[in-house]
């Protein structure tokens, strides 16, 4: 991820790791690390949802198969990171609720204690 973050490519982090460059493109879409550059030459929600064979969009978008493979393999990517993106976002939301519903029971049941520990207590005393 490193290389990812200082501009490196494909082949140059694959140089340094002795890895093929295929195998360094495939890690980066695992953990969701997508560069400008990954799908430039193609719009990513035109593939996403095709049905055809990587042969027929090659043709149509006039690029090689591996390129179509490739393509689909980044749209794949960018839905997996938004699934996880959504999954740990709702987490939070979760979590925000259950602070708030945590924080009021506390308050409620400070301000009830204290009512049952001055009840029958004078407060309004003059010195």
């Amino acid at each position: 991820a490193r290389g990812f973050y200082d501009d490196e490519g494909d082949e140059e982090i694959a140089e340094k790791l002795g890895v093929d460059a295929a195998e360094v493109f495939e890690a980066r879409m695992s953990l969701h690390l997508i560069a400008d550059d990954d799908a430039d030459e193609v719009d990513l929600a035109a593939i996403r949802d095709r049905e055809e064979d990587d042969a027929t969009l090659a043709t149509e978008y006039d690029i090689d198969e591996e390129s179509v493979s490739r393509y689909r393999r980044v749209a794949e990517a960018e839905d997996e990171s938004r699934t996880a993106n959504d999954r740990y976002r709702d987490e939070f939301d979760s979590i925000l609720a259950d602070a708030g519903l945590s924080e009021q029971m506390t308050s409620d049941v400070r301000e009830d204690g204290l009512e049952d520990a001055t009840e029958g207590m004078e407060t309004d005393v003059d010195f």
